[in-house]
């Protein structure tokens, strides 16, 4: 591993959970904009889809989003992870976060979990582990 895949692991929050290792990374964040600013100056690629995801109620539920919305997604995170390369030609990770909101982060693990399902070719034991440790 080299000195800067190192340094790279180090600014990946520490509430992170790993979704696919040294590719794909998932947190809630705080109220704190100013520390998600901060992060964003660094090689790694954050992303969100608090505000393009973004559930439509029928009555008083939550979600999840629908299956058109959810396939947007994977395609959206395989086109990432395809992409994620700084500008020294090194992988870089990416961090997907979402809002501490209880409807945020049960949608965005479910997109995850789905993600995994679908282009991964996870089981539904392995990512029902990971769904457990964040909702």
């Amino acid at each position: 591993m080299t000195k800067r895949s190192l340094e790279t692991i180090h600014m990946i929050p520490s509430s992170s959970r790993v979704i696919i290792p040294d590719q794909l990374y998932f947190f809630v964040t705080s109220s704190d904009e100013e520390s998600i600013a901060n992060r964003k100056k660094s090689s790694l690629r954050y992303f969100t889809c608090d505000d393009s995801f973004v559930f439509s109620a029928f009555f008083a539920d939550f979600g999840p989003l629908d299956l058109g919305k959810t396939v947007s997604f994977c395609r959206q995170i395989d086109e990432l992870l395809q992409n994620s390369y700084d500008s020294s030609n090194e992988s870089a990770p990416c961090v997907y976060h979402c809002q501490n909101h209880p409807y945020r982060i049960a949608n965005s693990a479910v997109l995850i979990c789905a993600y995994m399902i679908c282009c991964r070719n996870a089981s539904v034991e392995e990512v029902s582990i990971f769904y457990l440790f964040i909702v």
